[in-house]
């Protein structure tokens, strides 16, 4: 779907509730369709699991992090 504005991260104080949260879904939506496009890349099953296990320990580190409201979304940026 063609978009003209970019997807935000952070609310923006002019728009209401529903609209900022449109904003951040559409943020994750590129965010992580990175990551599936990634993913459908690999050739091999072994790649793929270890592509799954890296991004499992991205997450988990994230989460016993100080900070974990800041992780998301992780790679591939």
């Amino acid at each position: 779907m063609l978009r003209f504005f970019p997807a935000h991260k952070e609310p923006d104080r002019n728009k209401n509730f529903f609209q900022n949260y449109s904003d951040h879904l559409n943020y994750l939506q590129v965010k992580f369709q990175k990551i599936w496009d990634d993913f459908q890349e690999k050739a091999t099953f072994d790649q793929k699991l270890d592509f799954i296990g890296e991004q499992a320990l991205e997450r988990l580190t994230c989460i016993l992090s100080e900070s974990p409201g800041k992780c998301l979304p992780l790679s591939p940026d």
